[in-house]
């Protein structure tokens, strides 16, 4: 069993795969838990098996090439973790809800009288990006300084096949400016504070417990990437399944108010979150299929999200589905900080496009993947309409 697991994961991998995935994901999901020996290697497809790994604290998400907390274990995770929330609490994502709105709305403005439009490159990036800025007290005009930055980050998240010495180099490159680009931020806010979010990580206390230097570079450096590309691959996912299923699309255009049942269906059906890793610290029984400790764990979310078994016609998008305890940011104690901040972005930019644009379509041949298999979402798709 575990070379046909094989074959698959190679060919899950491969840029062929990128515009439907998920035949592979349900071969994979229906072999797993499947044990690779010769690579110790687990792969983890089934919703409940998928969800016990998440929530399970004895697991690790450790990565030794990672430098965020994200990858970190008890008792730095926690830390981090705590102070980052402290300084990113539910307020402040509230509030930004007016100028996502704000700023859809110009950017569709600006395309009212063009055949059509690039949906994630006008929309998506410039939404998320302008958003970060603001988040984060930076020049507008930045967007476009740290877009390819974050990009490089995001496909580094992608477990490697093959070692790549090149794509390596230039990953380290970005991590390096990026830092760069937030020392002189970080040493203005120590002196002149302000409400924004590099003022609030500089300043943050937690008793005696703060950041270090260190800790203020990966933290913003990883909260700016996350607050990107996820977004930016949800809004893409989730027009795309509208436009691909238009009796919902229609039904949204009738009711924005249902914009959100929309962006939480995508998030089960079409997740940009497509996957992620753990490693065993001890034996683990998932059923029946023993984890030997040591061994690495693929979770594969995606695959987990379209399980029959815990979600009926599992294959289906359905924007009524209602309570869907989907796995797209998660579970346990690495649930996804910045689920929160996408989630409004999606659903205020397609508010805004089913209030706004009427009788969209696809233009045949713009549809493009990210290269990512971590995370998933269109890097070109191309929209016709008449922009009201």
């Amino acid at each position: 069993m575990s070379i046909q697991v094989q074959i698959a994961l190679g060919k899950l991998f491969d840029q062929s795969a990128r515009p439907d995935p998920y035949p592979l994901l349900a071969t994979l999901r229906e072999s797993s838990p499947c044990v690779m020996p010769a690579v110790q290697t687990v792969v983890v497809g089934r919703y409940a098996d998928t969800s016990k790994v998440l929530r399970d604290r004895t697991v690790s998400s450790l990565r030794p090439d990672s430098p965020s907390f994200f990858s970190l274990d008890p008792p730095e995770h926690t830390r981090l973790r705590g102070l980052t929330a402290k300084a990113f609490p539910p307020r402040v994502v509230d509030a930004l809800e007016p100028r996502i709105r704000q700023i859809t709305h110009d950017l569709l403005s600006e395309v009212a009288d063009a055949d059509d439009f690039d949906l994630p490159q006008h929309i998506g990036y410039q939404v998320t990006g302008r958003i970060i800025c603001e988040l984060f007290g930076l020049p507008h005009s930045d967007v476009e300084v740290f877009r390819d930055w974050t990009r490089l980050l995001t496909h580094h998240i992608d477990p490697q096949m093959f070692p790549d010495p090149e794509f390596n180099a230039a990953v380290a490159k970005a991590r390096s400016d990026f830092e760069d680009y937030f020392r002189p931020f970080i040493e203005e806010r120590r002196k002149r504070p302000g409400e924004d979010m590099v003022s609030r990580l500089v300043h943050v206390r937690d008793g005696d417990n703060r950041l270090g230097e260190q800790e203020l570079l990966d933290t913003c450096v990883l909260l700016a990437v996350a607050a990107h590309e996820n977004p930016v691959g949800l809004i893409g996912n989730t027009f795309l399944a509208l436009l691909r299923h238009p009796d919902q699309l229609a039904q949204v255009q009738r009711d924005p108010s249902l914009a959100g049942a929309a962006v939480e269906e995508t998030l089960r059906y079409d997740s940009p979150a497509q996957l992620t890793g753990r490693t065993a610290t001890r034996p683990i029984e998932l059923n029946g299929t023993v984890i030997p400790a040591g061994f690495s764990v693929l979770l594969l979310l995606a695959a987990a999200n379209r399980d029959s078994a815990a979600f009926p016609d599992a294959d289906r998008f359905d924007l009524h589905r209602g309570a869907n305890n989907h796995l797209a940011y998660a579970a346990g104690p690495h649930f996804c900080m910045g689920a929160d901040l996408a989630r409004l972005e999606a659903r205020v930019v397609i508010e805004v496009l089913a209030e706004r644009l009427a009788e969209p379509h696809l233009v045949p041949g713009s549809l493009e993947y990210k290269p990512n298999v971590s995370i998933r979402g269109p890097l070109h798709l191309r929209v016709a309409g008449t922009i009201k």
